[in-house]
């Protein structure tokens, strides 16, 4: 069923197979690190939700390489649930580009936003630039020992969203 889902929805965005392929951005590899079931997470949320229209993979490419990706959700949590840019990249405007895009698909300049305590500092200077709100800061919840900063909303208790 998944697989069925995967390929029905590839035409969307050359990110919904990234992780069918062998990784060369090294997305996967990065996302992982900071959320382990990362994986199980894209294939039973994501893909189905993109086939409803809950979800929306936004992507950036430059030629045929993937350079940033965001997953959005557009339920009745609104949340910008990924914003990925490869390393050699970042400090472009890319990961402003996709954010942007993506609070126009979600519908608002204020979704649910978290980030892991290991990447706050990289985002601070796009978090005041939107004037994200940190709302809560969670010990624990994706990871054991590391705490989410939770911006415009609550996460709810369970896990993956």
């Amino acid at each position: 069923m998944i697989r069925a889902v995967s390929m029905q929805i590839g035409a969307f965005s050359p990110a919904v197979s990234f992780l069918n392929e062998k990784d060369p951005s090294g997305i996967l590899v990065s996302l992982e690190k900071q959320y382990p079931d990362f994986r199980t997470w894209y294939f039973e949320k994501v893909l189905p939700g993109i086939a409803v229209g809950r979800r929306r993979v936004l992507t950036r490419m430059r030629g045929d390489r993937l350079v940033g990706l965001a997953i959005a959700k557009r339920e009745t949590e609104r949340k910008l649930c990924t914003l990925w840019v490869d390393p050699a990249f970042r400090g472009h405007g890319i990961a402003a580009e996709l954010a942007d895009e993506a609070f126009d698909w979600i519908g608002s300049d204020r979704p649910l936003f978290t980030v892991p305590e290991e990447q706050l500092l990289s985002f601070s200077r796009l978090l005041r630039r939107w004037a994200f709100n940190q709302t809560q800061v969670v010990p624990s919840y994706y990871r054991l020992g590391k705490h989410e900063h939770v911006f415009n909303g609550k996460l709810e208790p369970t896990w993956p969203s």
